[in-house]
């Protein structure tokens, strides 16, 4: 079984920062929105049976190579991480728009400045 990272505070904060803004009402009061549309809080962080608990995913996973850098890394609610399974989210919303996925998975809405930065200051 794979051993999860523990993250720090300190992390934690930064992951959650990095996700966009909520729109409305939430976002004034400090959500975020992970890739799939769902507001996530970060005092929910971890807690399966709040309906804005996230928990940090990899944009690629582990078992395909992934690390856990920060470019890596990002808020994603616990429904949506759970259910990219070992698939980026590339790969699952190709499934879900093919008709292949093994579970509705909600495509990713936007990719949040940070990716694009990152994405950026990767290129050769």
């Amino acid at each position: 079984m794979i051993q999860r990272k523990k993250y720090s505070e300190v992390e934690l904060d930064f992951i959650f920062q990095c996700a966009p803004m909520a729109e409305g009402l939430f976002g004034l009061c400090g959500f975020r929105r992970c890739p799939s549309g769902h507001s996530i809080s970060r005092e929910a962080y971890g807690k399966t049976d709040d309906s804005y608990g996230w928990e940090v995913g990899h944009i690629t996973p582990i078992a395909k190579g992934g690390t856990n850098d920060p470019w890596n890394l990002q808020a994603q609610s616990i429904s949506y991480n759970r259910s990219l399974q070992d698939r980026t989210p590339l790969q699952a919303l190709l499934e879900a728009v093919m008709g292949e996925a093994k579970q509705d998975v909600r495509p990713p809405r936007s990719t949040s400045l940070y990716e694009v930065y990152l994405k950026e200051m990767l290129k050769d």
